[in-house]
């Protein structure tokens, strides 16, 4: 973008000539040549629920035919929200982000590109923290939202963190050569944790099916954050089940892995939800002023 030709150009407003500069998601005003730049207005919302702590973010301003990648930004990390990456945003852009971190502060921004892929800039920040007691853990299935849970965290949950490096010893000549390997992610980690009704118990047995899961931690917790881990081994062990009540210590461990990079499989909000609510176009005109409104207001809630 050119920088001669800028002077007395309002804010907000960019001059170029057509043809050597993509205009592309820019907006041309009645002097021919300058462009009018979107102002893009990033919000968050946090949802401090038990049962499913959640961010819904919002991009308004989106250039017409715009691609989004919003980023997630907490502590020492840089994370891309699941759904999020180089998504269709024409007009705005609304997703819930299922697996913020809790207990910290979490900053949002999003990226938009043009249909070349060129980037249109980074938009506005926004920041939010989600208040959690330190003695709740949340366990989830990442590719499946609704199954999520908060369970007790035992005095010996995240107590010890293994981290192993591998490396080879050899004596060449009376010295010893030690030639390393990369440090791998967390082994073995005690992930005890208590469910105090039968309910619960099956609901997390349920999510533990999963080939991965998400498991979230406040400080001082000294986990990551966002601790995806597999369990191999799932043991409970009923307290007073057998007397008649419904306490159930869960003895698990947790080894480190990447998360998944695919998109939510199991969505909780569907277009069949919208369907059902209002069967007809004028019932769905009625309820919402705008396409956005609906998309920020789904039928029972976020």
């Amino acid at each position: 973008m050119p920088d001669e030709g800028l002077v007395d150009v309002p804010a907000g407003l960019v001059e170029m000539e057509p043809g050597l500069y993509s205009t592309v998601g820019l907006s041309e005003t009645s002097i021919p040549g300058l462009y009018e730049i979107p102002v893009n207005l990033l919000t968050a919302i946090p949802f401090g629920d038990l049962s499913r702590p959640r961010v819904q973010v919002t991009v308004s301003a989106v250039p017409e035919d715009a691609t989004i990648t919003l980023f997630r930004l907490f502590g020492k990390y840089q994370t891309t929200v699941r759904g999020a990456l180089r998504q269709p945003a024409s007009g705005a852009f609304v997703i819930v982000d299922y697996e913020v971190p809790l207990g910290i502060p979490v900053t949002y921004r999003a990226e938009l590109y043009d249909v070349s892929g060129e980037s249109l800039g980074i938009t506005n920040e926004a920041t939010v923290t989600i208040a959690w007691p330190g003695d709740q853990v949340v366990i989830s299935d990442p590719l499946a939202p609704a199954s999520s849970i908060a369970v007790d965290g035992h005095s010996d949950f995240g107590g010890v963190l293994t981290r192993k490096r591998p490396y080879e010893q050899h004596n060449v000549s009376g010295r010893i050569i030690t030639l390393t390997g990369l440090a791998g992610k967390l082994e073995g980690i005690p992930l005890i944790c208590n469910t105090r009704t039968i309910a619960a118990a099956d609901e997390l047995d349920s999510i533990l099916d999963a080939t991965l899961v998400l498991v979230r931690s406040a400080p001082p917790s000294r986990l990551p954050p966002l601790f995806y881990a597999v369990v191999g081994t799932v043991k409970q062990v009923p307290q007073d089940v057998q007397w008649g009540g419904e306490w159930v210590r869960w003895d698990i461990e947790g080894d480190e892995t990447d998360s998944s990079p695919l998109a939510v499989q199991v969505p909780i909000i569907t277009y069949q939800m919208y369907n059902d609510a209002f069967p007809t176009y004028g019932d769905f005109n009625a309820a919402y002023l705008t396409y956005l409104d609906a998309l920020r207001n789904p039928p029972g809630g976020v």
